[in-house]
């Protein structure tokens, strides 16, 4: 009889990513309180952002891959995410350390980022954790389209005007941080729905998603607001919140390929529920058409 078998309790794995990731952190908190406005710190802090979002898209995009726990739609619209969301990165990257200038107005970075919620919208609008027996698309899935054109009609009624035909950053930049703000409100109220609905692995996934969303959304929304009035900096506490909701984003999706399908219970029924998802793109469509209709009539 061995040692193991006397105390199988006592049997740990060592797992290298939590370590490594919340050394990233600690060596990135340092550097923000020590050497604020250092540009080399200003640097370490943009690169090690974009390696941690490509590592989030790259294992995101290696579990839709795998199927893991037989949602292949969740980990594609995962990768969707944090790929746009990396872009945005990689273009701030590439002008600022690379070309040592600012990102242009009229880049694609915004677009990018504003868009990079929608696919996790999309992600828990499928609902992964319910009934997946049926092979045609679920309703809540035909639903996500409307709602899908809808922040894309948003964002180019209220948005593309202001950034691309005639540059107006007094009324694009108010208006970026209240639509993204928005927007990130919606993500963590249907994330807060989900982890409440789902079961097993999924709803730690969730809830997941969840604390790592409200992190992002704090961040990104204070950041927003200081970069308009001029006193944001790279490694500021609002740049510390969102590398950490990319780390959080990074160990949820590794997390969850340890997660079996073995694990999983009794899925939900797909009907639950569906008079509430019905209803999901009406409020979508009203908005549009009365934005239509004032648009006519307006006198300017």
């Amino acid at each position: 009889m061995t040692v193991s078998s006397l105390y199988p309790r006592l049997r740990y794995r060592f797992d290298p990513w939590p370590t490594l990731l919340l050394g990233i952190l600690v060596v990135k908190t340092t550097l923000s309180f020590t050497l604020r406005h250092n540009v080399n710190a200003s640097s370490y802090n943009s690169v090690v952002y974009f390696l941690l979002l490509l590592l989030a898209t790259g294992f995101a995009s290696l579990n839709a891959v795998q199927n893991t726990l037989g949602s292949r739609p969740f980990w594609v619209f995962i990768a969707a995410g944090t790929g746009l969301w990396l872009l945005d990165q990689w273009l701030y990257l590439y002008y600022v350390i690379g070309l040592h200038t600012d990102v242009p107005d009229r880049s694609i970075a915004d677009p990018a980022l504003f868009l990079h919620i929608v696919p996790f919208i999309a992600a828990v609008a499928i609902r992964p954790y319910s009934d997946r027996s049926h092979p045609r698309p679920s309703r809540a899935t035909l639903n996500f389209l409307v709602v899908l054109f809808f922040w894309v009609f948003l964002y180019a009624y209220l948005l593309f005007p202001y950034q691309y035909l005639f540059w107006n950053p007094t009324i694009y930049n108010s208006r970026f941080d209240i639509l993204y703000s928005v927007e990130n409100v919606v993500l963590v109220l249907l994330l807060g729905i989900a982890a409440w609905c789902a079961q097993g692995p999924w709803r730690w996934i969730c809830l997941h998603l969840f604390g790592a969303s409200v992190l992002y959304a704090l961040g990104s929304t204070f950041g927003n607001l200081l970069i308009d009035s001029g006193g944001y900096y790279n490694g500021s506490l609002c740049s510390l919140a969102q590398a950490t909701s990319a780390c959080w984003f990074v160990w949820m999706v590794l997390r969850a390929r340890q997660l079996t399908p073995a694990r999983l219970t009794t899925p939900q029924p797909d009907a639950n529920h569906t008079e509430y998802t019905s209803l999901l793109p009406v409020p979508a469509m009203v908005a549009i058409s009365l934005i239509g209709v004032w648009e006519v009539f307006r006198r300017d």
